[in-house]
């Protein structure tokens, strides 16, 4: 009987191991289809993954003061 119920704790084990990695995959797919923007003027943004949001109508663009990217 010990063999049996050491089988079942991996398999509930090997379930949860795989849910979490499904989850982390559809959350990484998520941000990429829909990135995270920045919608306030001067803050901190990367092409390509902070992007400065659309409807403010500002750039994600070097600023040389910061070493970095800003919304402008």
């Amino acid at each position: 009987m010990e063999g049996k119920v050491g089988y079942k704790r991996i398999i509930v084990a090997l379930f949860f191991i795989v849910a979490t990695v499904m989850l982390q995959v559809l959350a990484v797919k998520a941000q990429q289809e829909n990135p995270v923007c920045e919608e306030h003027l001067g803050h901190p943004c990367t092409p390509g993954v902070r992007e400065c949001c659309a409807n403010t109508g500002r750039q994600c663009v070097a600023a040389p003061s910061s070493n970095g990217f800003r919304c402008m």
